[in-house]
């Protein structure tokens, strides 16, 4: 009989099946083009946020700095001091909280 993972790893194996264990969920920069198609430029601002400790094959800044064809308005980019799999932490919901103050 084997020991349950640790908690941390429930975790991200819980964080993991919710976002990838469905076909129409996209995997990153690379797939918006195909998703969005042609008309893909919204008239809401984008405000994209990636992971200050990210892996080269994830989804550096670098990358998604190609979302800002996706908006015919604003385009913002801030990073996180987290990585890919912590980014969903208080770090990201004040950033989130304080950007969402500016337009209350």
């Amino acid at each position: 009989e084997r020991d349950p993972p640790p908690p941390m790893i429930r975790n991200i194996l819980a964080v993991v099946r919710r976002q990838y264990g469905s076909p129409a969920v996209p995997c990153g920069s690379a797939d918006a083009p195909s998703i969005c198609g042609e008309a893909q430029a919204i008239e809401a601002p984008i405000l994209a946020v990636a992971a200050g400790v990210e892996t080269p094959q994830g989804e550096t800044a670098l990358k998604m700095e190609g979302w800002k064809d996706f908006t015919r308005s604003g385009f913002e980019l801030q990073s996180v001091d987290a990585s890919h799999m912590e980014i969903l932490g208080d770090p990201l919901f004040d950033l989130l909280f304080n950007d969402m103050k500016l337009i209350a």
